[in-house]
């Protein structure tokens, strides 16, 4: 990492680190640090020692104003990645080309080479930064905003997007049995698709819980809080447990799709990264429902982090330090050297096999930033630039179905 780029990285940090609401791990990796949002997090206003943040994106998005129908007619399964910026892309041919590409701020350069220019953007901590993404009935669904008051984006053909919730920040989102929740302030849930909300957060349950992410495995919601553990609910956030056996260190780093929760074979596996010297990748399990939890190491080695977490043909599927990790009771892994090594970044399968992965590495965007396709998730082919069009970061893949009007 250049000097210039620690310097403003490591000023960034330490304005933000005197703020009451915050409490931040720096993991060695800047544009992927692992922070904790306190149960108090209120303030949208953001920081005023950041540099070049607009108050609200740039881009005018229309409001949502009615619970939605699952769209109708001819379906087709489409991938959708988002990041910073409010960036989204989608492709419509299994991961071959992507088009759509659309963000808040075109013209942003994120963590561009000199801080006074007008289009530098911190971009991990702006109302466009990009925290989560899910897919359910026909629709994506996206969350944007880190340290400033973002937006809950819904869109029912991967390219338009509308404002479905606006004002807050936080780890992101996750939809089980049909409500979706957002690890915003007071942690709100809504069972009609927007219309109405309901706080969540349960002072007595969570005191001195700090959130990282939010994710999901099977119906139970997982807050995953770092060095304070892991919540779970099972019953859309009424309720919520901390299991004493979960040790803090196996839910560290799983923020920006590194990682995870996923519930399989009558497991539920947790992926996170825990950042040391060398890094050490996690993999914590639990046989029954959630009450207590094991773990192993599953790899170590200098910048290895798990990518995103998958279930599917009756084995779990992760990637990290250069290979591609299976298991299908959580405990032993097998993994298998990739063909293009340590590419660490998002990766998704749909329902057919394939597999697609942006390249996600610090100071590796724009023209530096590439898409891969595979469809045994070992053996990768890198994509063109014309297939591809690098740009702001990218956090998240998905993949869903729309109707086929959505592609050309």
């Amino acid at each position: 990492m250049n000097q210039w780029k620690r310097i403003i990285k490591n000023s960034i940090m330490i304005s933000l680190a005197s703020l009451p609401l915050f409490a931040y791990n720096n993991c060695g990796s800047p544009g992927f640090e692992t922070v904790s949002v306190s149960e108090d997090l209120a303030s949208t206003a953001g920081d005023p020692s950041l540099p070049n943040q607009p108050s609200t994106p740039t881009t005018t998005l229309p409001p949502v104003t009615q619970p939605p129908n699952p769209p109708t007619g001819n379906k087709v399964e489409i991938f959708v990645a988002s990041g910073h910026q409010g960036r989204t892309i989608m492709s419509c041919d299994e991961g071959q080309t992507w088009i759509n590409d659309r963000s808040d701020n075109p013209n942003a350069i994120c963590w561009g080479p000199d801080n006074t220019d007008p289009n530098y953007a911190e971009c991990d901590h702006s109302p466009s930064a990009g925290t989560g993404i899910e897919y359910a009935n026909g629709y994506f669904y996206t969350t944007f905003g880190w340290g400033y008051g973002g937006t809950v984006r819904r869109s029912s053909d991967g390219a338009n997007w509308q404002v479905l919730k606006s004002g807050g920040w936080g780890g992101g989102l996750a939809i089980v049995q049909n409500s979706l929740m957002l690890l915003w302030d007071k942690w709100p849930i809504t069972h009609d698709w927007g219309s109405t909300w309901t706080n969540t957060w349960n002072t007595t349950q969570l005191s001195g819980f700090n959130a990282r992410r939010l994710t999901k495995a099977g119906n139970k919601l997982i807050a995953m809080g770092g060095t304070t553990g892991i919540a779970i609910s099972s019953d859309l956030g009424v309720n919520w447990s901390r299991p004493a056996s979960f040790q803090p260190a196996w839910g560290d780093g799983v923020e920006k799709g590194r990682g995870g929760a996923v519930e399989g074979n009558g497991v539920i596996v947790i992926l996170s990264t825990k950042t040391a010297s060398p890094n050490i990748l996690y993999a914590s399990r639990s046989t029954d429902q959630g009450q207590t939890w094991t773990a192993v190491e599953v790899a170590t080695g200098s910048g290895f982090s798990w990518s995103s977490l998958i279930f599917a043909n009756g084995k779990f599927m992760s990637w990290g330090g250069g290979k591609m990790w299976t298991s299908t009771d959580g405990a032993s892994w097998t993994g298998t050297a990739m063909n293009i090594g340590n590419v660490p970044g998002p990766i998704a399968r749909n329902s057919k096999g394939v597999f697609t992965l942006i390249k996600a590495v610090w100071a590796n965007y724009y023209n530096l930033q590439y898409a891969y396709r595979s469809t045994d998730g070992v053996n990768w082919t890198k994509l063109s630039a014309t297939a591809f069009p690098g740009g702001h970061p990218l956090n998240f893949i998905l993949s869903g179905e729309v109707d086929a009007s959505a592609c050309p």
